[in-house]
């Protein structure tokens, strides 16, 4: 029986080492694909973050310069409306002149 006992024991003392490491390196593995997946997670977080930062910008600059060339575009219509009424304001007055001048010695009757 003790024969059994030392063949059972001699077999526990093999097989032990590889089962030891066996569940150490799935343990050690397991640890080290979770600490990869929250890298992993960590990195997509600010991959993420920083991608809608830069549209962000990029939005905001075109967002600008559409303000400016509305702005730009204002400015010119405004000035050209100034000419335009300077003008035309120009233009009645000299027309009502030359109309007083003809009829100033007629009277007011007619």
């Amino acid at each position: 029986m003790q024969r059994q006992s030392d063949k059972k024991l001699l077999t526990l003392i093999s097989l032990m080492p590889v089962v030891l490491i066996g569940i150490f390196t799935f343990v050690l593995n397991a640890i080290i694909i979770h600490e990869n997946r929250a890298k992993v997670e960590t990195l997509i977080d600010s991959l993420h973050s920083e991608s809608v930062e830069k549209e962000k910008n990029r939005i905001k600059h075109q967002v600008e310069t559409i303000y400016q060339q509305i702005s730009y575009q204002r400015n010119l219509t405004e000035a050209t409306l100034k000419r335009s009424i300077k003008l035309r304001v120009d233009d009645a007055f000299k027309t009502l002149s030359f109309i007083y001048q003809k009829n100033k010695d007629k009277p007011k009757n007619e």
